[in-house]
Protein backbone atom coordinates (compact mmCIF):
# COMPACT_ATOMS: atom_id res chain seq x y z
CA UNK A 1 0.00 0.00 0.00
CA UNK A 2 3.02 2.09 0.46
CA UNK A 3 4.28 1.51 -2.47
CA UNK A 4 1.29 2.82 -4.17
CA UNK A 5 0.72 5.82 -2.48
CA UNK A 6 3.99 6.59 -3.66
CA UNK A 7 3.75 5.94 -6.89
CA UNK A 8 0.56 7.91 -7.09
CA UNK A 9 2.32 11.10 -5.16
CA UNK A 10 4.95 10.87 -7.44
CA UNK A 11 2.72 11.28 -10.82
CA UNK A 12 0.53 14.16 -8.66
CA UNK A 13 4.02 15.81 -8.07
CA UNK A 14 6.28 15.29 -11.19
CA UNK A 15 3.54 15.51 -14.29
CA UNK A 16 1.55 17.89 -15.72
CA UNK A 17 -1.85 18.69 -15.25
CA UNK A 18 -2.77 17.15 -18.48
CA UNK A 19 -0.95 15.40 -21.91
CA UNK A 20 -2.50 15.37 -25.68
CA UNK A 21 -1.93 11.71 -26.89
CA UNK A 22 -2.07 9.96 -30.24
CA UNK A 23 -3.32 6.06 -30.11
CA UNK A 24 -5.61 4.00 -31.47
CA UNK A 25 -9.00 3.02 -29.78
CA UNK A 26 -8.08 -0.91 -29.34
CA UNK A 27 -10.99 -1.95 -27.22
CA UNK A 28 -14.19 0.04 -25.42
CA UNK A 29 -16.80 -1.08 -23.68
CA UNK A 30 -19.36 0.49 -21.19
CA UNK A 31 -20.48 -0.56 -18.30
CA UNK A 32 -24.28 0.17 -16.48
CA UNK A 33 -24.29 3.68 -15.66
CA UNK A 34 -22.40 4.37 -19.42
CA UNK A 35 -18.85 4.94 -18.05
CA UNK A 36 -16.64 3.85 -21.39
CA UNK A 37 -13.30 2.14 -20.48
CA UNK A 38 -11.19 1.66 -23.28
CA UNK A 39 -7.82 0.16 -24.56
CA UNK A 40 -5.30 2.62 -26.55
CA UNK A 41 -2.67 1.60 -28.45
CA UNK A 42 0.47 2.69 -30.73
CA UNK A 43 1.02 0.76 -33.22
CA UNK A 44 3.68 0.68 -35.68
CA UNK A 45 2.37 -0.98 -38.78
CA UNK A 46 0.74 -3.75 -37.17
CA UNK A 47 2.63 -4.18 -34.34
CA UNK A 48 1.74 -3.09 -30.97
CA UNK A 49 4.14 -1.11 -29.13
CA UNK A 50 2.38 0.00 -26.46
CA UNK A 51 -1.29 0.34 -24.65
CA UNK A 52 -3.11 1.90 -21.67
CA UNK A 53 -5.97 1.47 -20.43
CA UNK A 54 -8.46 4.25 -20.03
CA UNK A 55 -11.63 5.85 -18.64
CA UNK A 56 -13.99 8.29 -20.56
CA UNK A 57 -16.66 8.90 -17.46
CA UNK A 58 -20.78 9.12 -18.61
CA UNK A 59 -21.04 12.88 -18.15
CA UNK A 60 -18.22 13.45 -20.40
CA UNK A 61 -18.60 10.52 -23.28
CA UNK A 62 -22.21 11.89 -23.58
CA UNK A 63 -20.97 15.44 -24.23
CA UNK A 64 -17.54 14.05 -26.41
CA UNK A 65 -18.71 11.51 -28.39
CA UNK A 66 -22.02 13.15 -29.67
CA UNK A 67 -19.94 16.15 -30.80
CA UNK A 68 -17.44 14.50 -31.93
CA UNK A 69 -19.34 12.44 -34.41
CA UNK A 70 -21.27 15.54 -35.53
CA UNK A 71 -17.78 16.95 -36.41
CA UNK A 72 -16.37 14.24 -38.08
CA UNK A 73 -19.13 11.57 -39.58
CA UNK A 74 -17.80 9.14 -37.28
CA UNK A 75 -18.64 7.42 -34.16
CA UNK A 76 -15.79 6.71 -31.35
CA UNK A 77 -15.20 2.73 -31.57
CA UNK A 78 -12.48 -0.07 -32.00
CA UNK A 79 -9.63 1.06 -35.12
CA UNK A 80 -9.88 4.66 -34.79
CA UNK A 81 -7.19 7.10 -33.79
CA UNK A 82 -7.28 9.72 -32.09
CA UNK A 83 -5.76 13.05 -31.12
CA UNK A 84 -7.63 12.94 -26.91
CA UNK A 85 -6.13 14.96 -24.01
CA UNK A 86 -5.60 12.70 -21.30
CA UNK A 87 -5.23 12.85 -17.39
CA UNK A 88 -2.51 10.42 -15.96
CA UNK A 89 -3.85 8.68 -12.48
CA UNK A 90 -3.25 5.90 -10.28
CA UNK A 91 -5.61 4.05 -8.42
CA UNK A 92 -4.63 1.47 -5.85
CA UNK A 93 -6.98 -1.71 -7.11
CA UNK A 94 -7.23 -0.66 -10.44
CA UNK A 95 -3.60 0.59 -11.41
CA UNK A 96 -2.27 3.28 -14.14
CA UNK A 97 -4.90 4.58 -16.00
CA UNK A 98 -5.51 7.31 -18.64
CA UNK A 99 -8.92 9.79 -18.40
CA UNK A 100 -9.71 11.47 -21.16
CA UNK A 101 -11.12 14.97 -20.82
CA UNK A 102 -11.36 15.92 -24.24
CA UNK A 103 -10.62 15.04 -28.58
CA UNK A 104 -9.32 16.83 -31.37
CA UNK A 105 -11.96 16.19 -34.09
CA UNK A 106 -9.67 17.37 -36.69
CA UNK A 107 -6.81 15.42 -36.14
CA UNK A 108 -9.32 12.23 -36.63
CA UNK A 109 -10.44 14.29 -40.25
CA UNK A 110 -6.76 14.32 -41.10
CA UNK A 111 -6.24 10.59 -40.67
CA UNK A 112 -9.05 9.80 -42.56
CA UNK A 113 -7.99 11.50 -45.63
CA UNK A 114 -5.28 10.40 -45.47
CA UNK A 115 -6.73 6.80 -44.90
CA UNK A 116 -8.77 7.28 -48.44
CA UNK A 117 -5.59 8.99 -50.18
CA UNK A 118 -3.78 5.63 -49.35
CA UNK A 119 -6.33 3.72 -50.56
CA UNK A 120 -6.70 5.69 -53.90
CA UNK A 121 -3.29 5.35 -54.66
CA UNK A 122 -3.24 1.48 -53.85
CA UNK A 123 -5.96 1.09 -56.21
CA UNK A 124 -3.85 3.33 -59.14
CA UNK A 125 -0.88 1.47 -57.91
CA UNK A 126 -3.07 -2.15 -58.42
CA UNK A 127 -4.33 -0.97 -61.98
CA UNK A 128 -7.31 -1.52 -61.25
CA UNK A 129 -8.99 1.92 -60.30
CA UNK A 130 -10.26 3.27 -64.41
CA UNK A 131 -11.32 -0.29 -64.83
CA UNK A 132 -14.86 -0.04 -64.78
CA UNK A 133 -15.12 3.45 -66.09
CA UNK A 134 -13.55 2.42 -68.96
CA UNK A 135 -16.39 -0.15 -70.18
CA UNK A 136 -19.15 1.33 -72.35
CA UNK A 137 -22.27 1.75 -71.34
CA UNK A 138 -24.87 -0.22 -73.30
CA UNK A 139 -26.94 1.60 -75.15
CA UNK A 140 -30.32 0.34 -74.20
CA UNK A 141 -29.98 -1.50 -70.82
CA UNK A 142 -32.80 -3.38 -70.08
CA UNK A 143 -31.44 -5.96 -67.87
CA UNK A 144 -30.69 -4.38 -64.30
CA UNK A 145 -28.84 -6.46 -61.01
CA UNK A 146 -29.59 -3.98 -58.25
CA UNK A 147 -27.86 -4.15 -55.00
CA UNK A 148 -30.05 -2.66 -52.13
CA UNK A 149 -31.92 -2.87 -48.88
CA UNK A 150 -35.25 -4.02 -50.07
CA UNK A 151 -36.78 -1.94 -47.01
CA UNK A 152 -34.91 1.61 -47.72
CA UNK A 153 -36.60 4.60 -49.17
CA UNK A 154 -34.07 4.92 -51.76
CA UNK A 155 -34.97 1.40 -52.93
CA UNK A 156 -38.79 2.28 -52.92
CA UNK A 157 -38.28 5.50 -54.44
CA UNK A 158 -35.93 3.81 -57.31
CA UNK A 159 -38.65 0.87 -58.60
CA UNK A 160 -41.54 3.25 -57.96
CA UNK A 161 -39.61 6.12 -60.17
CA UNK A 162 -38.79 2.95 -63.13
CA UNK A 163 -42.16 1.17 -62.71
CA UNK A 164 -44.08 4.49 -63.81
CA UNK A 165 -41.89 6.11 -66.39
CA UNK A 166 -43.90 8.21 -68.45
CA UNK A 167 -42.45 6.73 -71.66
CA UNK A 168 -43.62 3.22 -70.68
CA UNK A 169 -40.34 1.91 -71.15
CA UNK A 170 -40.32 -1.36 -69.25
CA UNK A 171 -37.53 -3.05 -67.58
CA UNK A 172 -36.35 -6.28 -65.80
CA UNK A 173 -35.49 -5.48 -61.96
CA UNK A 174 -33.42 -8.46 -60.36
CA UNK A 175 -33.14 -7.14 -56.73
CA UNK A 176 -29.85 -8.80 -54.57
CA UNK A 177 -30.94 -7.53 -51.18
CA UNK A 178 -27.55 -6.43 -48.65
CA UNK A 179 -26.75 -4.39 -45.36
CA UNK A 180 -26.31 -1.13 -46.90
CA UNK A 181 -24.55 0.69 -43.33
CA UNK A 182 -22.64 -0.61 -40.14
CA UNK A 183 -19.80 -2.98 -39.61
CA UNK A 184 -21.54 -5.74 -41.71
CA UNK A 185 -22.45 -3.50 -44.51
CA UNK A 186 -18.72 -4.15 -47.02
CA UNK A 187 -19.13 -8.12 -46.43
CA UNK A 188 -22.46 -7.88 -47.17
CA UNK A 189 -22.94 -5.48 -50.30
CA UNK A 190 -19.30 -7.93 -51.63
CA UNK A 191 -21.18 -11.16 -51.42
CA UNK A 192 -24.18 -9.47 -53.43
CA UNK A 193 -22.08 -8.66 -56.35
CA UNK A 194 -20.13 -11.84 -56.56
CA UNK A 195 -23.41 -13.48 -56.26
CA UNK A 196 -24.49 -11.16 -59.44
CA UNK A 197 -21.14 -12.04 -61.03
CA UNK A 198 -21.96 -15.62 -60.60
CA UNK A 199 -24.50 -15.30 -63.59
CA UNK A 200 -22.87 -12.04 -65.22
CA UNK A 201 -24.79 -12.90 -68.87
CA UNK A 202 -28.08 -12.19 -67.19
CA UNK A 203 -27.70 -8.61 -66.71
CA UNK A 204 -26.18 -5.21 -68.74
CA UNK A 205 -25.69 -3.05 -65.51
CA UNK A 206 -25.01 -3.43 -62.04
CA UNK A 207 -26.59 -0.70 -59.94
CA UNK A 208 -25.84 0.21 -55.98
CA UNK A 209 -27.99 2.18 -54.46
CA UNK A 210 -28.99 3.23 -50.97
CA UNK A 211 -31.16 6.32 -49.07
CA UNK A 212 -29.81 9.12 -47.43
CA UNK A 213 -28.23 9.44 -43.82
CA UNK A 214 -25.47 10.54 -42.00
CA UNK A 215 -21.94 10.94 -43.15
CA UNK A 216 -21.07 7.39 -40.85
CA UNK A 217 -23.28 6.06 -42.78
CA UNK A 218 -21.19 5.92 -45.99
CA UNK A 219 -18.23 4.07 -44.48
CA UNK A 220 -18.34 0.89 -45.86
CA UNK A 221 -18.42 2.64 -49.28
CA UNK A 222 -14.66 3.78 -48.76
CA UNK A 223 -12.88 0.72 -48.07
CA UNK A 224 -10.58 -0.96 -50.31
CA UNK A 225 -12.29 -4.38 -50.07
CA UNK A 226 -15.32 -3.02 -51.92
CA UNK A 227 -14.22 -0.77 -54.28
CA UNK A 228 -11.58 -3.27 -55.79
CA UNK A 229 -14.83 -5.52 -56.31
CA UNK A 230 -16.94 -2.28 -57.99
CA UNK A 231 -13.59 -1.57 -59.99
CA UNK A 232 -13.32 -4.79 -61.28
CA UNK A 233 -16.49 -5.97 -62.22
CA UNK A 234 -16.96 -6.69 -65.88
CA UNK A 235 -19.94 -4.83 -66.59
CA UNK A 236 -20.74 -1.49 -65.80
CA UNK A 237 -21.72 -0.60 -62.07
CA UNK A 238 -23.70 2.67 -61.24
CA UNK A 239 -24.08 3.94 -58.11
CA UNK A 240 -26.67 6.17 -56.50
CA UNK A 241 -25.24 6.25 -52.28
CA UNK A 242 -27.91 8.97 -51.88
CA UNK A 243 -25.10 11.63 -50.15
CA UNK A 244 -25.57 14.71 -52.02
CA UNK A 245 -21.86 16.20 -50.34
CA UNK A 246 -19.17 13.68 -50.29
CA UNK A 247 -18.26 11.14 -52.59
CA UNK A 248 -17.02 7.86 -51.71
CA UNK A 249 -14.52 5.89 -52.95
CA UNK A 250 -17.09 3.68 -54.69
CA UNK A 251 -17.96 6.24 -56.73
CA UNK A 252 -15.19 7.39 -57.48
CA UNK A 253 -14.55 3.73 -59.46
CA UNK A 254 -17.86 2.89 -60.40
CA UNK A 255 -18.63 3.46 -64.59
CA UNK A 256 -21.27 6.28 -63.24
CA UNK A 257 -21.99 7.67 -60.05
CA UNK A 258 -24.95 9.69 -59.44
CA UNK A 259 -26.44 11.34 -56.16
CA UNK A 260 -29.63 9.43 -55.34
CA UNK A 261 -31.30 6.14 -56.43
CA UNK A 262 -34.19 8.63 -57.99
CA UNK A 263 -31.24 9.95 -59.94
CA UNK A 264 -30.28 6.52 -61.09
CA UNK A 265 -33.44 5.64 -62.20
CA UNK A 266 -34.10 9.01 -64.72
CA UNK A 267 -30.68 8.21 -65.95
CA UNK A 268 -31.60 4.44 -67.19
CA UNK A 269 -34.50 6.19 -68.28
CA UNK A 270 -33.37 9.04 -70.51
CA UNK A 271 -30.50 6.82 -71.56
CA UNK A 272 -33.53 4.62 -73.59
CA UNK A 273 -35.30 8.03 -75.02
CA UNK A 274 -32.08 9.32 -76.16
CA UNK A 275 -31.44 5.98 -78.67
CA UNK A 276 -35.83 6.44 -79.30
CA UNK A 277 -35.10 10.50 -79.97
CA UNK A 278 -31.53 9.82 -82.20
CA UNK A 279 -34.04 7.41 -84.33
CA UNK A 280 -36.35 9.65 -85.20
CA UNK A 281 -33.75 12.55 -85.59
CA UNK A 282 -31.87 10.71 -88.04
CA UNK A 283 -34.61 9.59 -90.08
CA UNK A 284 -35.81 13.26 -90.44
CA UNK A 285 -32.22 14.37 -91.61
CA UNK A 286 -32.37 11.25 -94.22
CA UNK A 287 -36.24 12.10 -95.53
CA UNK A 288 -35.09 15.85 -95.65
CA UNK A 289 -31.73 14.92 -97.32
CA UNK A 290 -33.33 12.54 -99.87
CA UNK A 291 -37.06 13.50 -99.77
CA UNK A 292 -37.98 11.19 -102.76
CA UNK A 293 -36.08 8.02 -100.97
CA UNK A 294 -38.02 5.39 -98.74
CA UNK A 295 -36.27 4.89 -95.73
CA UNK A 296 -38.18 1.34 -94.68
CA UNK A 297 -34.66 -0.83 -92.82
CA UNK A 298 -33.07 0.27 -89.85
CA UNK A 299 -28.99 -1.59 -89.54
CA UNK A 300 -28.68 -1.41 -85.39
CA UNK A 301 -25.01 -0.06 -84.79
CA UNK A 302 -24.66 -2.27 -81.80
CA UNK A 303 -24.34 -6.28 -81.55
CA UNK A 304 -27.73 -8.30 -80.58
CA UNK A 305 -30.14 -5.64 -79.71
CA UNK A 306 -32.60 -6.14 -76.77
CA UNK A 307 -35.77 -6.32 -77.13
CA UNK A 308 -36.93 -3.02 -75.74
CA UNK A 309 -33.74 -2.03 -78.61
CA UNK A 310 -36.29 -3.74 -81.39
CA UNK A 311 -39.44 -2.68 -80.15
CA UNK A 312 -38.63 1.37 -79.96
CA UNK A 313 -36.86 0.87 -83.88
CA UNK A 314 -39.47 -1.05 -84.60
CA UNK A 315 -42.13 1.43 -84.47
CA UNK A 316 -40.28 3.69 -87.08
CA UNK A 317 -39.34 1.33 -89.26
CA UNK A 318 -40.87 -1.29 -91.50
CA UNK A 319 -37.69 -3.68 -90.51
CA UNK A 320 -34.67 -3.69 -88.36
CA UNK A 321 -31.22 -5.73 -89.40
CA UNK A 322 -28.91 -7.06 -87.26
CA UNK A 323 -25.69 -9.20 -88.61
CA UNK A 324 -24.61 -12.79 -87.95
CA UNK A 325 -22.92 -12.62 -91.55
CA UNK A 326 -26.21 -15.22 -93.00
CA UNK A 327 -29.71 -15.20 -94.75
CA UNK A 328 -33.32 -15.13 -93.49
CA UNK A 329 -35.61 -18.84 -93.62
CA UNK A 330 -38.05 -19.81 -92.51
CA UNK A 331 -40.23 -17.67 -90.01
CA UNK A 332 -38.23 -14.18 -89.47
CA UNK A 333 -37.70 -11.44 -86.78
CA UNK A 334 -38.50 -7.98 -88.87
CA UNK A 335 -37.00 -6.28 -86.29
CA UNK A 336 -34.15 -8.41 -86.48
CA UNK A 337 -33.26 -9.74 -89.85
CA UNK A 338 -30.07 -11.43 -90.59
CA UNK A 339 -27.74 -9.49 -93.00
CA UNK A 340 -24.23 -9.83 -93.97
CA UNK A 341 -21.87 -6.98 -93.34
CA UNK A 342 -20.28 -6.17 -96.84
CA UNK A 343 -16.41 -5.48 -96.82
CA UNK A 344 -14.77 -3.19 -98.90
CA UNK A 345 -12.71 -6.10 -100.19
CA UNK A 346 -15.61 -8.66 -100.30
CA UNK A 347 -15.87 -10.07 -103.69
CA UNK A 348 -19.19 -10.41 -105.17
CA UNK A 349 -18.92 -14.28 -106.28
CA UNK A 350 -18.33 -14.91 -102.02
CA UNK A 351 -21.54 -13.31 -101.46
CA UNK A 352 -23.58 -14.89 -104.35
Amino acid sequence: MDLNKKIKDCLKNNLDDSYWVVSEIGEMRFNQKGHCYLELVEKRDDEILAKNKATIWSYTYRNLSGWFESLTGQTLKPGLKILSNVVVSHHEVYGLSLNIKDIDPSYTLGERAKKRLEILNRLKEDGISEMNKDLPLPMVPQRIAIIASSTSAGYLDFITQIENNSAGYAFRITHFQAIMQGSEAEESIIKAILDVNANIERYDLLVIIRGGGATLDLECFDTYGLASHIAQFPIPVITGIGHERDETIADIVANTSLKTPTAVAEFLISGIKDFEDSIIKNKQILDKLAPEASFRSFSYPIGVPRPLTKLKAGRHFRSCRGGGQTFNSGVADLNNLKAFFLEYNLEFNSIV
